[in-house]
């Protein structure tokens, strides 16, 4: 649709309102209202309506969860500057070193970390949601509200495209010929060094890439796994797989991203939160299926069937595999190749993602051999009966 008034347009694209010049570009001055401010907003408002509409299918009741985005919300962008600040401390050490001591406050210059809103968000959320709304299951909010979060960075990371900021490195234009032509022709401007390409390349649109990928997510788990699967998974699970999906999906992502965007001195902050946010989901899932499963054997008395020693030998046996076949490459590829401070997919830096990634498999085990174990015991037991 856009394709028609594509090329009748001025690039670099307005990315917000300035008082005193009117519609201003990251080329031509600073915005009084940004658009990256709005579609935060709006990614957020997004991300209540959906939460707020499934909370009503579940307890009839609209508004339950009004008092917890307004405290959660903005805790999550304190937590997001706070992230930042703390990954590219050595750039605020010498401005305070300068006496620019306040631009540790000066979100208005950009910098939001996602990873740490993200976190400190949720937990400030979910605190809330405890004390000021025990009649409802904390666990259900969970698995509503953690996934619907993904709904809010995509609807966010557009702001990206308009700040020119947090993309790729150069790529031939015919690559992205399959992209809408506004995106391609804004993509060939950067906000970092007011960088303009026009040989025939544009800068790799990986706010479009995220926000693909974040949609597709929340989809994943909250139809996928939230409705085909829900026997299969335990309250709580979907919040956990927030965790690996976006961690995933940051993990591929910061290589490809241009260096002027990358945290930390050697860019490795983002990349190694990312990988750990993977880890943390895995754990958490794990632990929250084995330490259930140990409360309804001792309330209610929990049967072991016969029938989950031979499925609890098959996931056992396929997750064994599929976590060495990621483990086994990971370490030849670390112990073979030297460590580059570089953040780029390259031989080691790759090993770290497949030994992080099997690692992060092989946890799930716990899950299939807690059945195989107890699987055991029905059989012995009804054999014994017998």
């Amino acid at each position: 649709m856009s394709n028609g008034y594509a090329d009748y347009l001025t690039y670099p694209l307005v990315n917000g309102l300035s008082f005193s010049a009117g519609w201003v570009t990251p080329f031509s001055g600073r915005t009084n209202i940004a658009f990256y401010a709005i579609f935060i907003l709006c990614g957020a408002l997004l991300t209540y309506v959906i939460c707020d509409h499934r909370m009503y299918k579940q307890y009839g009741k609209h508004g339950t969860l009004e008092s917890t985005f307004l405290i959660a919300f903005p805790a999550g962008i304190i937590g997001a500057r706070i992230a930042y600040v703390i990954g590219d401390w050595s750039k605020f050490a010498s401005r305070i070193a300068a006496g620019q001591w306040w631009s540790i406050f000066a979100i208005w210059e950009g910098g939001l970390t996602i990873l740490g809103g993200a976190i400190v968000g949720a937990a400030v959320g979910i605190l809330w949601f405890c004390l000021r709304k025990r009649k409802y299951s904390i666990w259900v909010a969970v698995d509503i509200v953690i996934p619907a979060i993904l709904v809010a960075q995509a609807v966010g990371r557009w702001g990206n495209f308009f700040n020119l900021e947090v993309h790729g490195n150069p790529s031939p234009i015919g690559c992205w010929s399959w992209i809408p032509k506004v995106i391609q022709n804004n993509m060939a401007f950067s906000e970092a060094g007011k960088r303009v390409l026009t040989d025939g390349t544009i800068f790799v649109p990986l706010f479009f890439i995220e926000s693909i990928t974040n949609m597709l997510g929340y989809f994943v788990l909250a139809w996928f796994f939230g409705r085909l699967l829900r026997n299969y998974t335990e309250f709580g699970d979907l919040g956990f797989g927030y965790l690996i999906w976006y961690g995933y999906t940051r993990t591929f992502m910061e290589p490809l991203r241009d260096p002027n965007y990358n945290m930390g001195d050697n860019g490795y902050w983002s990349w190694f939160w990312s990988i750990i946010f993977v880890a943390m989901g895995a754990v958490a899932i794990v632990a929250n299926h084995v330490i259930r499963f140990i409360i309804r054997k001792k309330k209610e008395g929990y049967v072991a069937q016969s029938k989950w020693f031979t499925s609890g030998i098959v996931g056992t046996v396929i997750i064994l595999l599929a976590s060495l076949a990621l483990i086994i490459p990971g370490a030849i590829l670390m112990a073979n190749n030297e460590f580059v401070q570089k953040l780029n997919f390259g031989p080691y830096n790759t090993g770290i993602i497949l030994l992080a990634s099997g690692l992060s498999l092989f946890i799930f085990m716990i899950i299939s051999m807690f059945f195989t174990v107890e699987g055991y015991k029905g059989k012995y037991l009804n054999a014994k009966e017998v």
